[in-house]
Order: structure tokens, then sequence, then C-alpha cells
């Protein structure tokens, strides 16, 4: 396997990969700057707000736009028991400063006097490094009527939002939550946060028909009740065009949130009611900001553009947790339909996508031998559609799994533009190619597309993805067949990250083992989960053969604001690299004062001014560096010094 070394940069863990050998043809090479969030047994690294402790296992992470992390964690030291009080939630700033947010077996930790959080948590982070997450609690007064907590808050801090049992329900007079759905706040984004919660049966005049519903931002950051089962004509109603028609009860799925505050989400809808029957009784329910809930699609719809093309059946039952739905707030949506008499094992028969202008495009079906919907670069007919990730211009990804005329399987990864241009990413049974695993000399990837759908798109269009590679192929065995991948529109196929791989942490080397992220679509503005950022940074997971880890932040290719020392300059990420440097992310602009881009007393930039700054300062201008430039004028002299002092005293 290819053999990197991971050098750190200064005094706050940025990180660069020096790579062993050439990048092949048709790719760019492998030298992604990458920086350390947290460590799990790894030196210097320790368990955030718990004293003496270390973190032994991090869950899968999330990124905000300006670099924040979050993860769930185990730790370990003195007084820490397994499942009983070792579970954390941690926020880390990008200079890897922990936060932490939540902490099981802890009393009053909860915010809650005499309670503690006695399960795991299931968190949010939105990209305004918002947090929302649901714990479950024990401890004085609780019962299993109030057990279910919603925290809400930033990476600071959360506290209390919601709680069964004792919470007045919005919407619902005489009501109160019994539990929220689905373990994750479904959606978080700057517009607050959209969920599924169940209701106590016999409170409020709910019953067992009509118990759930879902919940959206509302003005001042509250929540509204966007629908519920049962309710005919009201707050939480079918649209006004389905006049008489009720949801039926536990049939929401697929809710998505944009930063505007639009949101999406799959219902069915009761029989019986007018109009309403097996053949069309599924829709998708579109709400704008400012306006009612009108349908975006339901079955047996005649699909505008396609005279005599029906929508089959939305019910994506074995698609949903993949994210069978995606859109923004541009008005773009994308799902999938199902062909009953024929459906697939996995995924969709087909997937559209809608756009601003009702204008409604193919972009794959199962039975599309050439022209909308087949395969573009690829040879025969879909066999598996997955769920498709959307970002806010309306470019779509998604994933399938394609059969030649003879039986031969293979997969891809499609990107779909705005204006219909079909690009294939990345294609199996290819070695050595644009199309192939970068960097991966002989490898191949796997005819299996990526798990769940696990590929996400930024704002930029870049897009990160886990994809096996298949066995036996270019050296590939079981300990080295796990990628992480980006696309990007500008450098083509990236490798972030693969098992096998071996990197040098500090003075140790290690070998990665394996690869942990979040599997299921997303988009940034569809409030599902994201783990690559606007500024092109990666977030994941990788355990090491001695079972220590790494919560990783991978920089893709592109230009921004570099911070060297005092100064600062647009430049290359790959560039912007050596002592006392940072690079802001993709597109920054360079801003150097206490609350901009960069802050010149922070010389080494560790995130916080001190002492040590002063002496790397002093280190720089003596040995003539330019980054000790404090004035801009291109020369170094004692104002240079007087106006770092005056600098550093102003402070970040």
């Amino acid at each position: 396997m290819m053999r990197f070394r991971i050098r750190a940069l200064n005094a706050w863990g940025v990180l660069a990969v020096a790579t062993g050998c050439g990048a092949l043809a048709g790719h760019a090479g492998a030298d992604l700057p990458i920086r350390i969030a947290a460590g799990a047994g790894l030196a210097g690294h320790g368990a955030p707000g718990v004293p003496g402790a270390a973190i032994s296992v991090i869950g899968a992470a999330q990124i905000a736009d300006d670099g924040t992390t979050l993860a769930t964690c185990r730790v370990a030291g003195p007084g820490l028991v397994y499942a009983v009080n070792d579970l954390v939630l941690v926020s880390f700033d990008r200079y890897g400063n922990g936060r932490l947010l939540g902490r099981t077996g802890v009393a009053n930790a909860t915010g809650v006097d005499g309670t503690t959080f006695s399960a795991t948590f299931f968190p949010r982070l939105g990209k305004d490094a918002g947090v929302a997450a649901v714990g479950f609690l024990s401890g004085a007064g609780v019962d299993p009527s109030n057990s279910t907590g919603y925290w809400r808050g930033d990476r600071q801090s959360i506290g209390l939002s919601l709680r069964s049992g004792l919470q007045a329900v919005p919407d619902v007079p005489g009501a109160v939550f019994y539990g929220f759905v689905g373990g994750f706040p479904c959606a978080i984004s700057r517009a607050g946060v959209a969920f599924n919660a169940q209701l106590a049966v016999g409170t409020g005049g709910v019953t067992i028909d009509n118990y759930q519903g879902i919940w959206g931002p509302s003005s001042g950051g509250g929540v509204s009740l966007v629908a519920r089962p049962g309710v005919v004509g009201g707050v939480g109603a079918p649209p006004s065009s389905l006049a008489g028609a009720v949801y039926l009860r536990t049939n929401f799925k697929s809710l998505v949130l944009a930063d505007n505050g639009a949101l999406a989400f799959q219902a069915t809808l009761a029989l019986g009611t007018p109009g309403v029957t097996d053949a069309n009784d599924t829709l998708i329910v579109e709400r704008r900001p400012g306006e009612q809930a009108t349908i975006a699609a339901r079955e047996g719809m005649e699909v505008p553009g396609h005279p005599g093309v029906f929508l089959r059946s939305l019910d994506t039952s074995a698609f949903v947790s993949a994210g069978g739905l995606t859109m923004n707030g541009a008005g773009w949506i994308a799902f999938g339909d199902i062909d009953g008499a024929n459906p697939p094992s996995a995924g969709v028969s087909r997937l559209w996508r809608r756009a601003p202008d009702g204008r409604f495009d193919l972009l794959a079906a199962r039975d599309a031998a050439g022209g909308p919907g087949s395969p573009v670069g690829m040879n025969g007919t879909f066999t598996t559609i997955l769920a498709p990730a959307m970002n806010g211009s309306g470019a779509t990804v998604f994933a399938g799994q394609v059969t030649s005329a003879t039986g031969v399987r293979s997969a891809g990864l499609w990107s779909i533009d705005p204006a219909g241009t079909v690009s294939l990413l990345g294609a199996s049974g290819l070695a050595n190619s644009p199309l192939s695993p970068p960097d991966s000399s002989g490898a191949a990837f796997s005819t299996e597309p990526p798990a769940n759908g696990s590929y996400r798109i930024n704002a930029r269009g870049q897009v990160l993805f886990r994809w096996k590679l298949e066995n036996g192929v270019g050296g590939t065995t079981a300990t080295s067949d796990d990628g992480l991948w980006a696309w990007d529109p500008a450098a083509g196929l990236l490798k972030v990250s693969r098992t096998g791989d071996q990197i040098l942490v500090g003075s140790t080397p290690q070998n990665v083992r394996s690869i942990n992220t979040f599997l299921g679509p997303g988009g940034d503005d569809d409030g599902r989960i994201m783990d690559v950022n606007e500024l092109g940074e990666a977030a994941y997971v990788v355990q090491f053969a001695d079972n220590t880890g790494a919560l990783l932040v991978a920089q893709l290719p592109g230009s921004g604001a570099c911070c060297r020392g005092a100064t600062c300059a647009v430049d290359s990420s790959a560039a912007c690299a050596g002592p006392n440097t940072r690079f802001a992310g993709l597109g920054t602009a360079c801003v150097i004062d206490p609350h901009g881009t960069c802050c010149a007393a922070d010389f080494d930039h560790s995130g916080t001014p001190d002492t040590i700054d002063i002496f790397a300062f002093l280190n720089a201008w003596l040995s003539g560096s330019i980054s000790a430039d404090t004035n801009g004028s291109g020369t170094l002299d004692a104002t240079d010094i007087l106006e770092y002092l005056n600098a550093w005293y102003a402070g970040c």
C-alpha cells in the first residue's frame, strides 16, 4: 500500500500529508492537508470536560461551515464505567479545542435537577454550528412518560428545549409529547429544526390514530405543527387542494429542511377519504416560507412535461433509510418512485428532479436503455438506483448499479447539474483511469455501489463519498478495500483515506484499520447530516491498528485566505503550508483583524494568542521571514515589532 507521512505544521495540530509516490494520470495529487480535530488514545488529546480521562472511541463526525466538528464518543479513565457514565457528546473548534456538551450518568448535567442522561445521544450539527440532540433521562421523577428530552444549543453548550410528558405541544392544546421519533432530530438548518414526534395518548384529544406529527421552525425560533394524522382542514392538515383528506398515522418519512425554512416530507393519506385510493394515497408535501403546504408529487400524477408518464408508488420504505427525498430552498426537489409490478430489491425504479419552474427531469430509470434516465457513460440499464443528494444550486448526485445486455454488473456515481448535464464521476471495473480510485495503482471500485447512498455534496459541488474497492484487484485485500474519496469539479477524483495506508502521527507510524462516516446522502441545504462543509473541509474518523484513532479533517483543493504569521494572502490550499500557517478555507478572503479571517496576534494560529506567539513572531522577524511583516510594507523593520505588540495586546 501507499505510504503517507503526516507532519505537524503548527501548535494547533494542522497536518499535511506527503505521499510516497506520484499521482496517477488523470487524477489530482493525494497531498490533501489534514488536521486532527480529536484523538482517541493519542498522546496530547484528552476528553473535554472529563478531568483525567481520554477519548477511547470516536463516533462518526459532522462538520459545520466554520470548521466546528461534533461527535458522540466514549471516554475512559478513573471512575468511568462502560455504558454507565462514559458516553459524551463533544464539539471541537477548528483549532482542536474541545467542549463537553453532554455526558451520561452525571447528576444534574442535563439542566434538570436530579436527573442524568441515561442513554445515547442522537446529535445533529447545523451549518451554522447549531446543535440539536435527543437524550434519555433517568433519576428523580423520571418515568417512561417523561424520559425523553430534546436539547438545543450551539458548539459551546446545549439546554433542554422540549421534554416528553411535561412540555406543552405547539398547536395541539392540552397535549404533551411522549417521545421523539427516529432518534435523530430529523433536520437542522439555519431556519431551526424540523422533527417527527409522538404525543401521549389520552391527553388533549390524542388517540392512537393521531398521536404522531411533524413540527418545524416558526417565527421567534420556536416550532409549530406542520402535519398530523386525522386533522381535517386545520393546522397540520394535508394541502388545501385535498379537501376532506387526512394523513394516515405513522407514515411521515424523509423530512428535509432548507436554510430559508422551506421543508418537504413524504406522507400517506388515509383511504376512504374523498378521492383517495391505493393508486394515489402517497404524496410528497412541500411547504415554502410564508406559504401553505402544497403537493410536490403524488402517486398517479401525470409527470409535467412527460405526456403519458405517471408517477408510480412513492412509498419508498426500502429507500427512505438512505434519504428517499432531497430538496433545497430554491425550490428544487429530487425523489424516486417504484414500479410495483417490477420492484427493485433496493432503491427505486426511477429518479426524478423537479426544478423551481415546475420542470421535471428524469435522472435515472431502470427501464431506460438509452436517452433520458439511462446510465450515462456505462453500457446497460440500471438495476439499482440509490437515493439522491442535492446542493443549494440543484446539482444532484446519486449512485447505482448497472447490468449489461450480457449480464455483467457494474456500479457508478453520477452528478447532474441544474441544466441537466449528466457526468459520470466514478465507475467500477476500471483501474488507472480518471474514473477509478485515485492514487491506488491498479485498484478498482467495487461493483456494489456506495452503501446506503453514503455521499454528500456541498455548496461548491464537491462530493465526499465512501466506496469499497474490488478485492483481488490491484493488490486489494480485506484490509485495504475501504476508502473515503472526494470529487472536485476542477481536480476530479481525490483520495481522502483508505484502509491499509500508513501515516505518521508525530513520530509514530500508524496503519489505518477502519474508516467511519455516516451512511446516507446529504446536501448543503436539506438539513441532513453533513461531513463536508462549504470551506471544502471533509470530516471523518479513522481507527488505527493499535486501537487508537482520530477525528480528521481533510482540506479539499482550491484557493482561499492563507494566514501566515501576521500576514494574509489568497493562495491554494496545497501551498498554504509551513510553520505558523493556517488555511482559512475555500473562497475565504483576507481580513486581518481580531475578528477577521486572520488574527495577527495569534501568530502561530493555534486559536489562542499567548506568549508563545510573541516568541514565534520574534523568531520569524529575526530570520527575515516576510510572515512578520505586520504593517504590510514589504520589508521588515522595527515598526513591525511595535505594530505586532499592539496587535497582541488587542488580542483576538
